[in-house]
């Protein structure tokens, strides 16, 4: 879990991190969203944007970066030059009662992105 001051600056830290693991053993699926989240006295996150973003991550394959429609809304005019995002429609998350409207960041020339599937 990472906080950031803006949501450009969390999809760059995101595709750096998974530019990084290209061609690794270790695959990790990332999950950015966009919400308020309060600091508990033991210097974690809490509250529902950290739930909701919990719960986003786990909707996604290894090796794919997902975000909320907050998110990609606020990224999308400030987007890398080799990143996209694939619309992914709503989808349910666990426990929640709201449905999450769904992007995938596919960067190019990383063939672990091309996938827009989410796990059911």
């Amino acid at each position: 879990m990472a906080a950031f001051g803006s949501a450009s600056s969390a999809l760059r830290a995101a595709v750096d991190a998974q530019q990084d693991l290209v061609g690794q053993s270790l695959r990790v699926r990332i999950a950015l969203y966009t919400g308020e989240a309060q600091l508990s006295d033991a210097g974690n996150y809490m509250g529902r944007a950290v739930i909701r973003t919990a719960r986003l991550r786990a909707v996604g394959h290894s090796e794919q970066i997902l975000c909320s429609r907050v998110t990609a809304d606020l990224v999308r005019q400030d987007l890398p030059d080799e990143v996209s995002l694939l619309d992914l429609g709503p989808h349910r998350l666990k426990d929640l009662g709201r449905p999450e409207h769904v992007f995938q960041s596919a960067i190019r020339r990383c063939p672990v992105s091309s996938a827009a599937e989410l796990a059911r």
